[in-house]
């Protein structure tokens, strides 16, 4: 229904376009112009629609939708929600590969037209690979070193464009300095056809993969972890956007902060995913364009003003508002009146089953990581079985992260892992994940997101299976189902319409955990899953790990830095030093072996006394 709406206002806005303008028309006249093709009297508003105003109209739409699209394609694939063509340095990339070209003299012939938006992506592309280039330097790129260095890119590139043109004559600079301002001027709807095949591709692209941006809104890491293919989806997303950004600029000059205040105001209607932002920003781009163009057109008539100007008004002010969310402090609301985990330890249970079997669910032989020259983990041989928790334990750096990593396939690494006989590198990203999923120590999901669309979020690997070219994955009952299940399982249904960035610490664990299990996968693989919970919540999470073992067969592997809890409640215990696994054992063996004292220190055996405690043996509530 919200689609429709925007539809109609995409449709209503260009209607309104076309009857406004210096010459009187009115809907009769456009009317008798579209159906009586054949009566002189509509010679004249023929000529009008059709010679002036269609192709203006056709090219303000494009251009609204292609900035809008493409700064929602630079907000997930930069996890920046400030990204946008005009602050990355895209437009400023692309006007300068236009004005040098344009200092040199392009044919004024269709070739010449044609050639304006190659020269235009070419240094919108340039443009993006130099601020990502500066934003990884010394580290990852994070929001606010992309957004640096965009603003770095766009104040050289500006300079540049500037230098170039302070040698063009009068004329040729008064004509360059208007274009720069902004503003659509097309001779003919055949100047517009680049531009509409482009974003024609670009929006298929991004509706095909719209799970897969969804993904991405948690990092890129946890995106991987659940299936998206990260390393093509980046690229081609910047290439898109870079595309978008560049038949843009050539049809309407530099046109600010309309990829930032279109997908931002769609964000409120029709919520986050990208399955509905990509078609709604399209439209609501158009509409907007549209619109501001019969600003421009209206407002100091008969003259015209700089459309440039009315965007840059109009986005401003968006700019301010997501500055001052950014850096205000998200509140933290106090738990609800009984939020805790369904499952509590009875007195004398055992901290958790056998496994249900002893068949190896992932195994690995020969596992290695390499990081240029560096081992990251020496190469290994790991089985991990079906209906187990294997806990992981090693001091800091030791390699456990990486060797999570290693075993669902998000790092490159030596050796082999096999699931059912078949190795896992050979399964496409998505099919990996629907068998083994990674939840990284750090996501980064926008605070605004709700649980329940984080939790969604765990059946992207699922989501993947049903895309195709021509149509964008829907969730199904079983899906709905499989979400609804997990919240259940965390007993986070009461927080599933609430935003993350109004939750505490625990909470957010326990939503973070919820789109794991959402994933339905054979074998969890959790790194530091119990941050933020307090000894009560971690006893009661080993106990809902344990069900999911005990009754469905899932294999866990969780690392810990507490190490009683890992040698008392986990089946096995694999320990990691220096990017070794050193053994992998139960509780008892492993601290009969000695290993824990040469790894921690003789301090250890502070700790290890108090496996048998009665504080854990005994009835744990939660109040």
């Amino acid at each position: 229904m919200k689609l429709t709406l925007l539809g109609l206002l995409a449709l209503a806005s260009a209607l309104t376009a076309l009857l406004t303008g210096a010459s009187a028309l009115g809907p009769l006249d456009l009317i008798g112009a579209l159906a009586d093709a054949s009566s002189p009297s509509h010679d004249v508003a023929r000529a009008v629609v059709f010679d002036l105003r269609m192709p203006r109209v056709v090219a303000s739409a494009v251009v609204g939708a292609a900035l809008s699209l493409a700064g929602l394609l630079l907000q997930a694939t930069t996890h920046n929600p400030l990204a946008d063509p005009y602050l990355v340095g895209t437009s400023a990339g692309a006007t300068l590969a236009m004005v040098l070209v344009g200092s040199v003299g392009l044919p004024a012939t269709a070739l010449g037209h044609a050639l304006l938006p190659l020269v235009a992506f070419v240094g919108a592309l340039g443009a993006v690979r130099v601020v990502f280039s500066l934003a990884r330097a010394g580290g990852p790129a994070t929001p606010t070193k992309v957004l640096l260095a965009g603003l770095v890119v766009t104040a050289f590139a500006g300079a540049a464009t500037s230098f170039v043109l302070y040698r063009f004559d009068a004329a040729r600079l008064r004509s360059a300095a208007l274009w720069m301002m902004g503003g659509v001027s097309v001779g003919g709807l055949g100047e517009t056809l680049p531009a509409l095949l482009v974003l024609a591709v670009a929006t298929l692209f991004a509706a095909r993969r719209a799970h897969d941006l969804d993904a991405l809104a948690l990092g890129d890491e946890a995106a991987r972890g659940l299936g998206a293919a990260v390393e093509t989806l980046v690229p081609r997303a910047v290439w898109a956007s870079a595309a978008l950004c560049a038949v843009a600029v050539a049809l309407a000059g530099i046109l600010g902060f309309v990829g930032l205040l279109v997908p931002h105001a769609l964000r409120a209607l029709v919520g986050r995913a990208h399955r509905a932002l990509v078609p709604a920003s399209v439209l609501g781009g158009a509409a907007f364009l549209c619109l501001a163009d019969v600003g421009a057109r209206v407002l100091v008539a008969p003259a015209e003003l700089p459309l440039g100007i009315l965007t840059a008004l109009a986005g401003a002010p968006m700019l301010l508002a997501l500055l001052r969310r950014e850096t205000a402090t998200p509140l933290q609301a106090t738990p609800a009146s009984s939020p805790h985990m369904r499952t509590m330890p009875a007195a004398g249970e055992p901290a958790t089953d056998p496994p249900a079997s002893s068949c190896a669910a992932l195994s690995a032989r020969g596992l290695g990581v390499r990081y240029g020259a560096r081992r990251a983990l020496e190469p290994c041989d790991l089985d991990v079985q079906t209906g187990e928790i294997l806990c992981v334990l090693g001091p800091n750096g030791a390699g456990k992260s990486t060797l999570l990593r290693a075993l669902c396939g998000a790092t490159p690494s030596d050796g082999r892992v096999l699931l059912d006989g078949r190795d896992l590198r050979a399964c496409a990203p998505a099919e990996r994940a629907r068998s083994v999923v990674l939840l990284p120590q750090h996501t980064s999901p926008d605070e605004a997101t709700t649980v329940l669309e984080l939790v969604t979020l765990g059946r992207t690997p699922h989501l993947a299976r049903q895309s195709s070219p021509w149509r964008t994955a829907t969730l199904t009952a079983v899906d709905r189902a499989a979400i609804a299940a997990a919240l259940d399982t965390l007993d986070a249904t009461s927080l599933a319409a609430r935003p993350l960035g109004t939750l505490s610490g625990g909470e957010r664990r326990r939503a973070l955990l919820a789109m794991i299990l959402a994933t339905e996968a054979r074998v969890l693989l959790l790194d530091e899953p119990l941050v933020a919970l307090d000894l009560p919540h971690q006893v009661a999470l080993f106990r809902i790990l344990g069900r999911l073992a005990r009754e469905r067969g899932v294999a866990l592997v969780l690392t810990l830095h507490d190490l009683a809890l890992a040698l008392r409640l986990g089946d096995r215990v694999a320990l990691v030093d220096r990017g070794r696994l050193l053994r992998v054992a139960d509780a008892a063996t492993l601290v009969a072996s000695g290993l824990l004292q040469q790894v921690f220190g003789e301090d250890v055996d502070a700790f290890v006394p108090q496996l048998g405690a009665p504080h854990l043996d005994s009835p744990v509530c939660v109040k």
